[in-house]
């Protein structure tokens, strides 16, 4: 096999395919950002303004392109995995700081850049406000491209479950899109390895009709549990332990990878006490029963109707609670009388009360059932995101409001040239949406940006570019807005992703 390698002053090759992506992905960004339109082999195309699905689909034949490609197709990823938003703007802010590091790179520079994301994250707390009813649909419907009726079906949805409760959107052989209630249960831990993915779009594993084994202590290499995998391996299945040996993650992960399984290992939340009684929560939810180990001798795994597994969280849905579950409810209801740690048990009583919505998505023909799918993933996606850490004035107006208060001075030209790369870097996305929609960004520019963020008083913020009334406005009150969350880690992957391609040395296929 031939091998090559290129130095940093040969890397032209690896900068275009990064930037051909980059260039194809923010295309779509904004209310008038256009869609791609993909070719599948066998299938009809695929129409969408998802950046992850954009950027995923582009290769190269140049091996150096290809690799350049791939980070930025490591960007969007990040973002979807952590954030399920943003991934179109992540890209964008990565391209811009790229363009703006040059070849001026060194830890000097990276300081800088590190200090300017630094005080971009503390004037992003301070601008954040706190999701309600009504900012729930403003942020489902700006994520649906301005889809109304889109936009209130996943607030309807939000309504019609508890706090916390799950959101699933699936395809459905039907000509209408319609919302279905039902029980589910949540955990505050996702995949032990991204290697059981087995939707590489949304990032996750899913499963219909998963057997779900719940494991009290060290997962090595129990011959039981062996058995009773290998008894239902045309099955998918869910396994939640305390811990798993390396030997068995491995092993198992290899199985996904080469579809032997459809497997996904969780490892339990909580410590001690705390983890054994979510255990035995979701054994009994799930109708299945706590395999001990050293004591028990039978699996007993429970059934339940839908799985889904992301970087962070599992949800499941079960089509009927049990009696044993609402007495399980019950007791815990009367413990609240008694016990000081009121939160925990207010926590276990919310999980076995917990509601999931699913929403399956109709449309008369494959290509418009598609696109309806992706606006309404991406909108579920912005509203779970929003409820972690709040909402921000959208259209890429925060980024340029805080870029106006970026003014810290710096002895190291170096260190200033870092933070103020950074600076400029985040009025990408607003500078897009604006070439999207044919306008000159300068031209929107409300004058009083040109003034310090840290002393002007909050009531200025939330003046922007609106691309769909094509005016500047108050685009709070017009119920443009971001999540908060999805958008500082789009800018964290961004600034991650563009320092390693600016310290690119030697690149070897």
């Amino acid at each position: 096999m031939q091998r090559k390698s290129i130095t940093i002053n040969d890397n032209e090759k690896l900068l275009e395919g990064f930037n051909s992506v980059a260039n194809a992905v923010k295309q779509s960004l904004g209310s008038e950002g256009g869609y791609a339109v993909m070719k599948n082999d066998f299938d009809n195309p695929t129409i969408t303004k998802d950046g992850f699905s954009i950027a995923k689909k582009i290769f190269f034949e140049d091996d150096f392109m290809n690799i350049g490609a791939t980070l930025a197709k490591q960007v969007c990823a990040t973002t979807l995995i952590k954030a399920q938003d943003s991934t179109t703007s992540s890209l964008t802010f990565a391209q811009a700081l790229v363009k703006h590091i040059g070849s001026r790179y060194n830890k000097k520079v990276e300081q800088g850049i590190d200090e300017a994301f630094k005080e971009i994250t503390e004037s992003l707390d301070a601008l954040s406000r706190e999701i309600n009813d009504e900012t729930v649909r403003k942020i489902a419907t700006i994520s649906a491209n301005n889809k109304k009726e889109l936009g209130d079906l996943v607030y309807k949805a939000y309504k019609s479950i508890s706090k916390g409760g799950i959101i699933n959107v699936v395809e459905a052989d039907q000509d209408r899109t319609t919302l279905k209630i039902s029980k589910g249960m949540k955990l505050d831990k996702g995949f032990s390895s991204p290697f059981f993915v087995n939707n590489q779009n949304k990032a996750c594993f899913e499963a219909d009709n998963c057997l779900v084994l719940v494991y009290e202590g060290i997962l090595e290499g129990d011959e039981i549990i062996q058995e009773f995998i290998t008894d239902n391996s045309n099955k998918p299945i869910l396994i939640v332990a305390e811990r798993f040996s390396d030997d068995v993650s491995i092993r198992m992960a290899d199985y996904a990878q080469r579809k032997v399984l459809n497997i996904c290992l969780v490892a339990a939340p909580e410590y001690d006490l705390k983890r054994k009684a979510i255990l035995e929560d979701l054994a009994l939810y799930t109708g299945g029963e706590v395999f001990l180990r050293g004591s028990s001798t039978e699996v007993k795994a429970g059934t339940v109707k839908r799985v889904l597994v992301e970087e962070g969280s599992t949800s499941i849905t079960q089509e009927n609670v049990s009696q044993e579950v609402k007495d399980r409810i019950e007791e815990l209801r009367n413990q609240l009388e008694v016990v000081t740690d009121k939160k925990f048990i207010q926590t276990r009583v919310q999980n076995l009360e917990g509601s999931s919505a699913t929403i399956f998505v109709g449309g008369t023909t494959p290509v418009e059932k598609k696109e309806t799918f992706d606006l309404l993933d991406d909108a579920v996606g912005s509203v779970n995101s929003s409820l972690k850490e709040g909402w921000i004035c959208g259209g890429g107006a925060t980024m340029v409001y805080i870029s106006s208060g970026l003014d810290t001075k710096f002895s190291n030209s170096d260190v200033q040239y870092g933070y103020d790369a950074m600076r400029e870097a985040i009025k990408a996305p607003f500078q897009q949406i604006c070439t999207n929609a044919g306008r000159a960004y300068k031209d929107y520019l409300p004058s009083f940006y040109n003034t310090v963020f840290r002393n002007k008083v909050i009531d200025d913020y939330g003046i922007g570019y609106n691309a769909i009334t094509d005016e500047v406005s108050n685009l709070i009150e017009d119920g443009v807005i971001d999540s908060k969350y999805s958008i500082r880690v789009a800018l964290e992957n961004a600034k991650s992703v563009a320092k390693l391609l600016s310290n690119v040395r030697v690149v070897i296929t």
